[in-house]
């Protein structure tokens, strides 16, 4: 298979995984939710007050998350499909479970930025063969740009584990 064939396979795959994603993120369905390439993970130890759930905790979230509850234990999340300001697109989705000990913050990859990222890595490999000043510059601002939505979305949810460790018992967060 040639690189042009492999482009136009991959174009309508990319768009289709992108369609599929947004169908599942908008539905709310749970195993989108609860399983992917996870790429943050974070336990909170401690305990919620007796009368408190973890949706109580995520409803008066400031990070700008959408959460769903899938039940006492379980909230999904994601940022809104639309933005109406100048943010990094969004790289993850995610869990937030809760065992009765300590809470936990899964972010799992979206899967329209990852497949976009192969396309567009594919058509850089493709540069390369013909020039390779063109490929780097082509490819510097895309790795760029990875980045920083990265890094952007890795502090909204680190402010999230912030507001939920405010809310438990034992104030102590420990990286995992």
């Amino acid at each position: 298979m040639d690189l042009i064939s492999a482009f136009r396979f991959l174009i309508p795959v990319a768009a289709a995984i992108g369609v599929g994603e947004v169908i599942a993120s908008v539905i709310w369905l749970p195993i989108y939710f609860r399983h992917g390439v996870q790429i943050y993970h974070r336990e909170i130890h401690g305990e919620l007050e007796s009368t408190r759930e973890l949706s109580d905790i995520t409803a008066c979230s400031n990070t700008g998350f959408l959460f769903r509850s899938v039940n006492a234990q379980e909230v999904i999340f994601r940022d809104p499909l639309i933005h109406f300001s100048f943010r990094a697109p969004p790289w993850m989705h995610g869990l937030l479970s809760y065992d009765g000990s300590k809470c936990e913050l899964l972010g799992l990859a979206n899967w329209t930025p990852v497949s976009f990222g192969v396309l567009f890595m594919m058509f850089g490999i493709f540069a390369f063969v013909e020039t390779e000043f063109t490929a780097l510059a082509m490819l510097a601002p895309f790795v760029a740009l990875w980045m920083w939505s990265y890094q952007a979305q890795k502090r909204q949810l680190d402010d999230l584990v912030d507001e939920i460790t405010a809310n438990l018992k034992t104030n102590t967060a420990v990286m995992s």
